[in-house]
């Protein structure tokens, strides 16, 4: 998967197949991890409102830099706001790099830091 990467955000948010409009590569969650959440979790991002679910699962950068048992964020819907699209090819995702602390107006729980994991 393609993923910008992004100092201003916490998770790991990927594209899930249940999403009917997203564009690119996605994640099956029916093959592989297991849902964390209960009920959808609505996310913004800039222009975008995501809507899906916590997950767990292995997440590499590459081939040979993983992190089992990785929780991240996998939409199943996403829509533009301020009449601009959502996040189109070749972005399948947003892979946050933020140090876990949360902004004045975050209403979201903070993302598991995907540098704090590969560092250790």
């Amino acid at each position: 998967m393609n993923v910008i990467y992004d100092t201003g955000s916490d998770w790991l948010v990927v594209e899930g197949a249940q999403c009917a409009t997203c564009d690119g590569d996605l994640f099956d969650a029916k093959t592989s991890g297991r849902k964390t959440s209960v009920g959808e979790v609505e996310r913004r991002y800039g222009s975008v409102i995501l809507r899906g679910n916590s997950w767990v699962d292995q997440v590499c950068l590459g081939e040979e830099v993983c992190r089992p048992e990785f929780e991240f964020y996998v939409r199943e819907a996403q829509e533009g706001r301020f009449g601009l699209s959502g996040l189109k090819e070749p972005i399948d995702g947003v892979l946050g790099m933020a140090q876990g602390k949360p902004g004045p107006k975050d209403s979201h729980s903070i993302g598991p830091s995907f540098a704090k994991h590969l560092k250790k």
